[in-house]
């Protein structure tokens, strides 16, 4: 019973999908959106064509999300692009050093494989993180590096997170929860793969059948990594609005003033 139900979650979740790259999204409506103006608009959950609106040199993503409170966590894909190197998600594990559930906010530049950076055996993504940590017991958390921080985040409030990279193949890529900058990482070659650029972008989900990420271990063998659900947003307990593309990379003071026009008043 176990089984059948577990392969109707499969099915119903391949469908969903499928629904998804019938609906053949394109960025006409994007692009009326936010004509006037110096990024792209994704109006919905959906599958976008990247030509011409990302900018591997540099760029940002932005998004207001929301976590709803009471709700279990699972991990989502906010913005995916379908070479692995451009990637803002929300991941959830448990981390054996501390015996904890961690839920992070990551944002990936830059490359789609692990490269030895730490004392990590497997290496790292070019990743960086906002460590969510509303009861402020992981205060230490990642206290010794730069790449990512414990921060609140309160349930039930909607927060602006923003991703920025600039530089490619060598460059950094930054995270942000409202303007203040949480974690950076600089990446390099070695997190590359060289496969071929992005040709689409997907919103609120990851496709199945999207390439995954390279894992090269101690060995010397070489694996490809391919999240076992599609991170849909859809049921997760998390709501996100406004998310935007830019072809540049934003400073603080310019992710400070998408606050400010939102209501936001700065200490």
């Amino acid at each position: 019973m176990k089984r059948r139900l577990t392969l109707l979650l499969v099915l119903c979740l391949l469908l969903e999908a499928c629904s998804l790259l019938a609906e053949g999204h394109d960025l006409a409506g994007a692009h009326d959106l936010a004509r006037g103006h110096d990024y792209v608009h994704f109006p919905e959950v959906g599958i976008y064509p990247a030509e011409g609106i990302l900018n591997i040199k540099q760029g940002t993503v932005s998004v207001w999300g929301l976590f709803k409170s009471d709700h279990p966590r699972r991990d989502h894909a906010i913005f995916h692009t379908d070479d692995g190197r451009w990637v803002m998600y929300v991941d959830t594990y448990h981390s054996s050093s501390i015996d904890r559930n961690i839920v992070r906010i990551a944002a990936r530049a830059g490359g789609q494989s692990r490269a030895v950076d730490s004392g990590y055996a497997l290496g790292n993504f070019p990743e960086t993180s906002i460590i969510i940590d509303n009861d402020g017991s992981l205060a230490d958390y990642g206290a010794q590096t730069k790449w990512y921080s414990s921060v609140p985040y309160p349930e039930d409030e909607w927060h602006l997170v923003t991703m920025t990279w600039n530089g490619y193949p060598e460059g950094v890529v930054r995270i942000y929860l409202d303007e203040r900058l949480i974690g950076e990482k600089p990446y390099d070659s070695r997190y590359d793969d060289g496969r071929s650029f992005a040709n689409a972008i997907a919103i609120g989900f990851r496709p199945a059948h999207w390439r995954g990420e390279v894992i090269k271990h101690e060995n010397g063998d070489v694996s490809e990594f391919v999240p076992n659900s599609l991170m849909l947003l859809e049921g997760g307990g998390i709501e996100i609005r406004d998310l935007r593309l830019y072809q540049r990379t934003l400073t603080q003071e310019e992710i400070l003033q998408l606050l400010v026009s939102n209501g936001y008043q700065p200490d």
